[in-house]
């Protein structure tokens, strides 16, 4: 809802500066938030919008009130908005804001009212496939990655919760989980990121598909990650591996690959903890990769060099029990190679 969305950034800020996400705006946390607490919205409620105004009714002025605590109590609150974009903000609380907005929503979306689980069981009775792509990545999971995190399940257990899929149809069909690693690791918003490289080597990986789809802010960059691989694979088992960029790792000087984790002095597999991630040293391996080979939108194993295959080894290492079903070469769907 546009009230939940004009909460979600004031939400973060109210925030320390440490404890900040770097929140997308787009009202996802204020969102899982009232649907925790049973009084959130969901798409097929459009079907009766009398019963959505009912409850806006009684939900809009406790929202208010916290909204107006926020911008009253400190100038960079106050700040955070434009006045024009404050007038706005202020409309979203307003009860006659949605009355005709609700039966354009309606009208744009009533094709797709029908409940999805069914479709989906539909489709797998008939002996269909169905594809199902995760949001964010394994360590934004609200559950991995708490807080700072993505508010809803980015593992393949979390797909299946959410496309009503039962694990006796799982074992039934022909089932794939396949998982998309980068040859480097990137992240986007705040919070602990072991492996992030200098900011001077980091310029030289961020091309301009490194920058947040939503927010538009520069991604961190960071080496290799075998802890963070691990973990993503014992979370989702990945029955493949897809490894994306390799051709991007050309001409960077030397590649690092992080292959553990200390805290205090031990190793230590992925930290469920924000504050223990926070303190854990990674740990490399001796050899590092140089790339020198120009295997842009390459398709052909035989196009590979012995460094590119050492380096994709390295990287399948950390997802025991999965294979290599196909390595990036390039932005076009054409830049492939499959196994």
């Amino acid at each position: 809802m546009p009230f939940e969305q004009v909460m979600d950034g004031l939400a973060d800020l109210a925030k320390p500066q440490a404890e900040q996400i770097g929140t997308t705006k787009q009202g996802m946390g204020p969102t899982s938030a009232d649907k925790a607490d049973r009084v959130g919205f969901r798409v097929h409620d459009l079907k009766e919008r009398d019963d959505i105004l009912s409850r806006l009714k009684r939900l809009l002025p406790a929202r208010r009130l916290i909204f107006d605590f926020y911008t009253n109590q400190r100038e960079d609150y106050q700040n955070y908005f434009k006045s024009s974009e404050y007038a706005a903000a202020v409309q979203t609380f307003e009860l006659d804001y949605y009355a005709e907005r609700l039966k354009d929503w309606q009208y744009r979306l009533e094709a797709y009212l029908d409940r999805e689980d069914n479709l989906v069981r539909q489709t797998l009775n008939k002996g269909g496939r169905i594809l199902l792509e995760g949001a964010q990545g394994t360590m934004l999971d609200y559950r991995i990655g708490y807080p700072f995190c993505t508010p809803s399940d980015t593992t393949v257990g979390g797909l299946l919760a959410g496309a009503m899929i039962s694990p006796s149809w799982v074992r039934s069909i022909d089932f794939k989980a396949v998982g998309i690693q980068k040859a480097w690791e990137s992240k986007v918003g705040g919070g602990p990121f072991p492996t992030k490289m200098p900011n001077e080597v980091a310029d030289l990986y961020r091309d301009k598909t490194e920058y947040g789809v939503t927010s538009g802010r520069a991604r961190q960059m960071g080496w290799p990650d075998g802890v963070a691989s691990l973990a993503s694979q014992e979370a989702n088992g990945f029955t493949d591996i897809i490894i994306t960029k390799l051709d991007m790792l050309k001409d960077k000087g030397p590649v690092k690959f992080g292959i553990g984790y200390k805290l205090d002095g031990n190793s230590v597999p992925y930290p469920i903890s924000a504050r223990d991630l926070a303190r854990v040293r990674p740990s490399y391996a001796e050899r590092e990769y140089n790339f020198d080979l120009d295997i842009a939108g390459a398709t052909e194993l035989a196009d590979l060099g012995p460094e590119e295959w050492m380096f994709l080894d390295r990287h399948m290492r950390f997802y025991p029990g999965a294979i290599l079903m196909a390595v990036g070469t390039g932005r076009e769907n054409s830049a492939m190679i499959r196994f």
